[in-house]
């Protein structure tokens, strides 16, 4: 297993977005970034795939938890909603994708139900979907433990597996016609995400 995760694009791209968290959110954004990156990581490399990741992908994943930490000090109420729900998103799918990889079954497209091979975008799998929302609940759990209102971090558990589901749907129907590739989902998703989070929050009274 290496231990060399990103591109020489993915590296500056990650080192730009760990600056503006740990500047927005400090060390508590800081770590519930990096709980996103090490695990995926790890999990892709167990799976025997590359796990270097490009500027695109880290933009995609992280982008959004990037812009709501620079929120985090004039509105921590939206910036938090923003960082979490959007990580909680990619965590969600990153977990469900790699520990569904490993399913003794065969995942079934989510539009159709039908099996599928392994690896088709919009496969889903009971076990990837459970490690999915375990991914969200963690990645929000830790906020929650750092000190985010505990209502922030449940919503933003809840709307990561909502942009789990997301993104297979995405996965499923646009992707294999060319609309959009892997990164344009998984940015679409944690865009659903972070507005998600913040929109609930906002409603909810959080």
């Amino acid at each position: 297993m290496t231990l060399r995760w990103l591109t020489a694009d993915g590296a500056v791209a990650a080192v730009i977005v760990g600056a503006l968290v740990f500047w927005g959110a400090g060390l508590q954004g800081l770590a519930v970034l990096t709980l996103f990156f090490v695990s995926g990581s790890l999990l892709t490399a167990c799976n025997a795939r590359p796990p270097l990741r490009t500027a695109r992908q880290v933009l995609a994943n992280g982008g959004w938890a990037a812009a709501g930490a620079v929120m985090v000090p004039w509105r921590p109420d939206v910036g938090w909603a923003v960082l979490l729900g959007s990580l909680a998103t990619a965590q969600a799918d990153t977990w469900a994708t790699e520990i569904g990889a490993r399913a003794s079954r065969p995942p079934r497209l989510i539009t159709t139900r039908l099996p599928v091979p392994a690896g088709t975008s919009g496969g889903v799998t009971p076990l990837g979907t459970r490690a999915g929302v375990l991914g969200a609940v963690a990645l929000a759990g830790l906020g929650a433990l750092l000190g985010v209102p505990l209502r922030l971090a449940a919503l933003a558990a809840a709307v990561g597996v909502l942009g789990m589901m997301l993104d297979s749907m995405l996965g499923a129907t646009l992707e294999p016609k060319g609309w959009l590739d892997n990164d344009g989902v998984n940015l679409a998703a944690t865009s659903l995400g972070a507005l998600a989070s913040v929109v609930l929050s906002q409603v909810l009274g959080s």
